[in-house]
């Protein structure tokens, strides 16, 4: 074994690697829904690729964390308002839409007539 190679060997020897291991429980659940709402969610859904399954469960994550980060916030005397991206997505549909380009332009023609 050249020295090269005792090197390697040692210095993989040192080396400590962490693995976390998360055991996923899933528990069945059953609801009572409307199959007209059910049967259109899935089919909105699966052009999304994802399931009802998922949407629920990620819905409830959504609920679980806006709590989580209210209590957060208030512990510490911030008062926060959380707003989901769904939420976000919805309102912007309703907001007023901006002309960006003709405030930019008029920003440039201010700074112009700064420049010597």
């Amino acid at each position: 074994m050249n020295s090269t190679e005792s090197e390697t060997t040692q210095s993989n020897q040192n080396d400590i690697i962490y693995v976390y291991n998360y055991i996923l429980m899933k528990r069945k659940l059953t609801l009572s829904i409307d199959d007209d709402v059910i049967k259109k969610a899935k089919s909105i859904l699966a052009l999304k690729n994802t399931t009802l399954s998922t949407f629920v469960e990620n819905n409830l994550k959504t609920l679980y964390f806006e709590e989580e980060l209210d209590n957060a916030f208030e512990s510490i005397g911030i008062k926060y308002n959380y707003i989901s991206p769904d939420k976000i997505v919805k309102e912007r549909k309703k907001m007023k839409v901006i002309d960006t380009k003709n405030i930019i332009d008029k920003i440039r023609d201010e700074m112009d007539e700064r420049l010597p």
